[in-house]
């Protein structure tokens, strides 16, 4: 699976999701709605220096990949922190989802334009993958921690990581820990999502096609087995995947 280019990119779906949470939950006109957005990207806003850093970080990536760059790269590099960014083709994109909605975005002219420079480049996408609904409702995942109910994601996203990483930590006194060591109980925090995240990377995958092990992955029992594995005084080197 490629990491970058054309290749890698799937359908955007996150726009699908906010309108198919307008259409049923939503209690304000659609265009009222985006107004906020269209109006920051077309006036502008100061970008923040952790943003500035991860843009340019990902710029060398915008300059191999991009038809065009030149939209997130203005003068050629990424803006700098404090800097006033500005996008008129998006406030112009967003006033349209406003006024016409999901064809706005999945049908039409910015349709055929992400297509037509995917195609130049080498993706697979086609007219029919932007006409399928993307947005799924599902029945999310549920644990506890301390008494309070956490609710993510099921697969094929990964909630189950902040879920595993949870019950992993929930057996150790954090709220002491921070009193009297912060750097061993922010260590125990990053190898219990480490862990976590060594889990999903093996077993989490789109329900259609594999099935992944919710329930062993969140007992007590499987767990406990993960939690042994911290170290107080030492990190773990890339750990494998549990026995699920």
């Amino acid at each position: 699976m490629p990491q970058a280019g054309a290749a890698a990119v799937p359908v955007p779906g996150a726009l699908d999701g906010y309108l198919a949470l307008h259409e049923r939950l939503g209690t304000m006109d659609l265009a009222d709605l985006v107004e906020p957005a269209a109006a920051y990207a077309e006036e502008g806003f100061a970008v923040g220096a952790k943003v500035s850093h991860a843009w340019e970080w990902g710029a060398s990536k915008l300059r191999r990949f991009s038809a065009d760059a030149s939209p997130y790269l203005p003068g050629g590099g990424a803006p700098k922190a404090g800097e006033i960014f500005r996008q008129a083709d998006l406030a112009k994109t967003w006033r349209s989802i406003g006024k016409n909605g999901r064809a706005a975005f999945y049908a039409g002219e910015v349709r055929d334009r992400i297509l037509d420079v995917l195609h130049k480049a080498g993706g697979f996408l086609d007219s029919e993958d932007f006409d399928r609904k993307q947005a799924e409702w599902v029945e999310p995942l549920r644990a506890t921690y301390r008494g309070h109910a956490i609710l993510e994601i099921p697969p094929n996203g990964q909630g189950v990581v902040a879920l595993m990483a949870l019950g992993i930590v929930e057996s150790y006194d954090l709220t002491r820990l921070f009193l009297e060591n912060e750097v061993l109980a922010k260590h125990l925090i990053l190898e219990a999502i480490k862990l976590a995240f060594a889990d999903a990377v093996q077993c989490v995958a789109d329900p259609r096609f594999a099935s992944t092990p919710v329930e062993r992955l969140l007992s007590q029992e499987y767990l406990g087995e993960r939690r042994a594995l911290i170290q107080p005084d030492r990190a773990l080197d890339s750990p494998p995947a549990g026995r699920v």
